[in-house]
């Protein structure tokens, strides 16, 4: 009977150190799981606002992408005031100025915008728009590259320039190549 005493007593000791082993279980799994559904909680809320920085930066770059096209064209139209007539007589239209100041702000590091305020300041210095078109852009890009002189000032003088050698038939890009030197 002792050795049944025994065996019975041995049986409930191994029962309730299961019992407790399950409770310790099932908190710490409960614990376990309030821990993960808070980091996801927090990696959810990262993500959102993430996703919402994102979708800020996007807006503004459209924004800014629509206020660069809006600043391009009005400088186009200023442009067309400077040269007046002068485009038309040419037989020229300012989409050949627009396509000439794109392609010079993907093919030099100066932007369309920088090229078309070249153009502009050429015009105003009494360039004529064919040469405007032709290599005279080009030859104000180069000098400004080539120097420590900004666009501007590069446009100004080149056109300068153009006036006083023009009687010797120097070039644009004759008059740029000697301010370079």
């Amino acid at each position: 009977v002792s050795a049944m005493g025994n065996a019975s007593d041995a049986h409930d000791k191994f029962v309730s150190g299961i019992e407790s082993g399950a409770g310790k279980a099932g908190t710490s799994s409960k614990g376990m799981s309030e821990v993960i559904t808070g980091a996801l909680r927090a990696v959810g809320a990262m993500a959102v606002t993430a996703l919402a920085e994102a979708g800020k930066a996007l807006a503004q770059f459209g924004l800014d992408s629509i206020g660069a096209a809006s600043d391009f064209e009005a400088s186009m139209l200023r442009l067309k005031s400077v040269a007046g007539g002068e485009i038309g007589e040419a037989g020229l239209s300012l989409d050949d100025f627009r396509n000439k100041a794109l392609q010079l702000g993907k093919d030099t590091k100066y932007s369309a915008g920088e090229a078309q305020e070249a153009m502009i300041n050429l015009a105003k210095g009494g360039v004529p728009v064919k040469d405007v078109l032709g290599e005279a852009s080009d030859a104000v890009l180069n000098l400004a590259s080539a120097g420590e002189v900004e666009l501007g000032p590069a446009a100004e003088i080149v056109a300068k320039q153009l006036g006083v050698w023009a009687s010797e038939g120097v070039t644009a890009t004759q008059a740029a190549d000697r301010l370079a030197q």
